[in-house]
């Protein structure tokens, strides 16, 4: 198994324009806090239409978070043609999510040619408290994407 070095040093050059392809990350406002090698946090503002009946963020939203920030994590680390993709993920919604904001941060627990695994876990701060809502563990598997061209480096 060949461990890959990072794709670029600048990793957000590289996860902006996967995230700006998907209408429903754009749909939820996500903002890269955080993209290191193996490691991606993305963050949302709910707003209203984000919720399910009990007025707490849908689990739907809270996934794609989670699912998102480790395809990011995975992606800065495997070769320059591929970008990863769900092979499936495995994910426990621990506490309703409430809050200003909620994030999710993902690091790769192992990475691989073609299987990565990855563990995000999404918090919620409201009003200077961090909660953990969720807890995800995924593989991720790099294709190719075209179109979609790697940063210099």
């Amino acid at each position: 198994m060949t461990e890959f070095q990072p794709r670029s040093p600048d990793f957000r050059n590289w996860i902006r324009p996967v995230l700006g392809r998907q209408p429903f990350m754009q749909w939820l406002g996500v903002e890269v806090t955080c993209c290191d090698p193996g490691l991606v946090e993305l963050a949302i503002r709910p707003r209203p239409e984000m919720t399910q009946h009990t007025g707490d963020l849908h689990a739907g939203v809270i996934a794609g978070l989670a699912d998102n920030a480790a395809g990011g994590a995975a992606g800065t680390l495997t070769v320059p043609e591929g970008v990863p993709v769900t092979v499936e993920y495995k994910i426990n919604f621990l506490a309703p999510a409430r809050g200003e904001r909620i994030l999710a941060r993902a690091q790769v627990l192992k990475p691989g040619r073609t299987l990565l695994i990855v563990e995000a876990r999404v918090t919620a701060e409201n009003r200077g408290e961090t909660s953990l809502v969720a807890t995800m563990l995924a593989t991720m598997t790099p294709v190719a994407v075209p179109g979609l061209k790697p940063p210099p480096g």
